[in-house]
C-alpha cells in the first residue's frame, strides 16, 4: 500500500485528488494540509511514503517544504504537482530534492503512474517539462567536455576509498540518509564527502560527479 499525504491550499484540489485516489486499490491518503508548516507535521507523523505538493501556498510554500525536508533527510518522496511549467519553479524544486514534477493539467492516469513511480525511487517528470530537463543535463555534460577518459580517471583516482565508496551509491541515486546506512556513517558525514569529491573533480553537483564516473566507466563515450 502506498501511503500519500496531500499539501494544497485549495480546498477543490484536495477533494478531487482524494476521490480519486480512493478508488484505486494500492493507494491509500494518509493526511492533507493546507499549507507547508501542517505538511511538514503531517509528514513527521504520519512518514507517508509521497507527499504530492503545491509549490504556492499562502504561508510556508512549497520550496520551504522541500529544503526543509532535505535538511532532515526525509525518506517520503516528493511529487510536485503544480500549474507553474517555468524553469524558474522548475530546476529549484529538483534540486531542493523533489523526486518529480507533475503539471495539474495532467491526465489522471499520468498523476497515478506518477505517485507509483515516485514511490518506487523512480524520477517523475511532466512530458511538458521533461524534454526542458534533458536539455538541462546535456548542457552539465557538455561542461564536462574539458574531461577525457585519462583525466577523468586521474581526478577520481584522488579520491580516497571512502569518498569512492560515497560516490558510487551517490551515483545510483541513493539520497544522503540511504548511503549514510548502507555505509555505516552519519548523514552529515556523508554530506562532508560529497563536498569534498565535488571540490576533488571539479564539479558543483552529484549530478555532474556522476556524469564524470559515468564518462569512466564507459571510456569516454559520447564525450
Amino acid at each position: 500500500m502506498i501511503t500519500v499525504l496531500l499539501a494544497d491550499d485549495e480546498t477543490m484540489v484536495r477533494t478531487g485528488l482524494k476521490l480519486l485516489l480512493r478508488a484505486e486499490a494500492d493507494i491509500t491518503v494518509v493526511a492533507e494540509a493546507a499549507d507547508g508548516a501542517p505538511a511538514l507535521a503531517a509528514v513527521a507523523d504520519h512518514r507517508p511514503d509521497v507527499l504530492l505538493l503545491d509549490l504556492h501556498m499562502p504561508r510556508r510554500n512549497g520550496p520551504a517544504v522541500l529544503h526543509a525536508l532535505a535538511d532532515a533527510d526525509c525518506a517520503t518522496k516528493v511529487l510536485i504537482l503544480t500549474t507553474f511549467d517555468s524553469d524558474e519553479h522548475l530546476f529549484p524544486a529538483l534540486h531542493a530534492g523533489a523526486s518529480g514534477y507533475l503539471l495539474k493539467s495532467a491526465p489522471p492516469d499520468e498523476l497515478l503512474r506518477g505517485i507509483r513511480a515516485c514511490a518506487a525511487g523512480e524520477t517523475v517528470l511532466s512530458s511538458r517539462v521533461a524534454g526542458r530537463v534533458v536539455a538541462r543535463m546535456l548542457q552539465q555534460d557538455t561542461a564536462l567536455a574539458g574531461h577525457t577518459p585519462a583525466s577523468a580517471e586521474s581526478a577520481l583516482a584522488g579520491l580516497t576509498h571512502q569518498e569512492r565508496a560515497v560516490l558510487d551509491l551517490l551515483a545510483e541515486g541513493l539520497p544522503n540518509a540511504a548511503v549514510a546506512e548502507r555505509l555505516a556513517l552519519s548523514v552529515s558525514t556523508v554530506k562532508t564527502y560529497a563536498s569534498r569529491i565535488n571540490t576533488k573533480l571539479g564539479v558543483t553537483s552529484r549530478l555532474q560527479a556522476a556524469l564524470l564516473l559515468q564518462r569512466l566507466r564507459t571510456g569516454g563515450q559520447g564525450a
